[in-house]
């Protein structure tokens, strides 16, 4: 219980990788439960309407923080994950803020840019028991031949920074394939709790909300 009050405060109080502590930012509220519904609407909001979207599962939300933590790398809900071979890709310098993360997107095609991590795979993320209505099926006949599998995460508790953020790395890979030949299959996924949730995040969810977040 411990290790998932934790994994709570991790997508509240680190919801940019620029910054280790959320203290001020305008949208931002703490995570509760939506309905798909109220999901859409934020898609539109928010202009997250490039890519495919994907709803995580409750046990993917677990996994998505424990996988990232376990390897020392940022929890922020609106990460950029990058994968070649099915292995994660990191900058060689990394600094953790979006400005980054947008010109870590437009030199993927410069090999020297990034390093692979062996032990972070695109199989960890991306499967049927951590995303909802997932066709196996479909998301290999897309991902076929594509050099770089990019996931775009967001949440709709992150307020105008999946404007800010998520929004605008997806305008710029959106223009990296259109403009400058970039092979990728890219794609959103939400990591909003969902009705239907077990208790057990319910309760964690009741403990964080006697954490305060300035605004």
């Amino acid at each position: 219980m411990r290790k998932h009050l934790f994994v709570i405060l991790i997508v509240s109080l680190t919801l940019t990788g620029c910054m280790p502590i959320l203290t001020v930012f305008f949208g931002i509220s703490k995570p509760k439960e939506v309905t798909t519904k109220k999901i859409e609407k934020k898609i539109n909001k928010y202009g997250l309407d490039y890519f495919k979207h994907y709803y995580i599962t409750e046990e993917g939300f677990f996994s998505y923080f424990d996988i990232l933590n376990k390897n020392n790398l940022s929890t922020s809900v609106t990460r950029v994950l990058i994968f070649k071979e099915g292995k994660l890709l990191q900058p060689r310098v990394i600094n953790g803020c979006s400005s980054q993360r947008d010109g870590f997107i437009r030199s993927l095609q410069d090999s020297s840019s990034y390093i692979s991590i062996d032990t972070v795979l695109l199989s960890d993320f991306v499967n049927s028991t951590n995303l909802s209505d997932f066709n196996i099926n479909e998301f290999q006949q897309m991902n076929e031949d594509k050099e770089f599998t990019i996931i775009l995460y967001w949440a709709t508790f992150a307020g105008i920074l999946n404007k800010n953020i998520t929004a605008q790395l997806a305008k710029t890979t959106k223009d990296c394939i259109d403009n400058n030949g970039l092979n990728a299959h890219v794609f959103y996924i939400n990591l909003d709790v969902k009705e239907g949730w077990s208790d057990r995040i319910k309760e964690i969810l009741e403990k964080k909300n006697k954490i305060s977040i300035d605004r």
